[in-house]
């Protein structure tokens, strides 16, 4: 944990930005499996969260206040190294990947697999 923060602070310093994530569609399949059954999403009813019911997750955007990034799970990022330095959080059916260095959002991942049958 300690290198971790090192390596956070060492990156801080030298570069404060992470490259732009380029998740390919196996990658994003993986991320919305690994969290499928994280039970992580957004209560808007809660007093801290109830300002971001209205907003709306755009990429390049910061979270909305009162939402808090949580950690990949680590599986994860030993599938996708590059999601080292990023978080997530489960808002409005989707998943948004944060980069933990500017609580920005890099990815929105649905939560739902897309529908290319015309079945409900």
């Amino acid at each position: 944990m300690m290198a971790q923060l090192f390596r956070v602070a060492t990156i801080s310093r030298q570069n404060p930005s992470l490259p732009k994530l380029n998740l390919d569609t196996t990658q994003r399949e993986q991320v919305r499996q690994a969290l499928l059954t994280k039970h992580t999403e957004v209560e808007f009813r809660l007093k801290a969260t109830k300002s971001a019911k209205d907003s709306t997750p755009t990429i390049g955007a910061k979270l909305p206040k009162g939402v808090a990034p949580d950690g990949l799970p680590s599986e994860l990022i030993q599938r996708i190294p590059q999601l080292a330095d990023y978080g997530y959080a489960k808002m409005k059916d989707q998943i948004l990947i944060v980069n933990e260095l500017d609580g920005k959002i890099a990815e929105i991942i649905p939560e739902t697999q897309s529908q290319t049958t015309g079945q409900k």
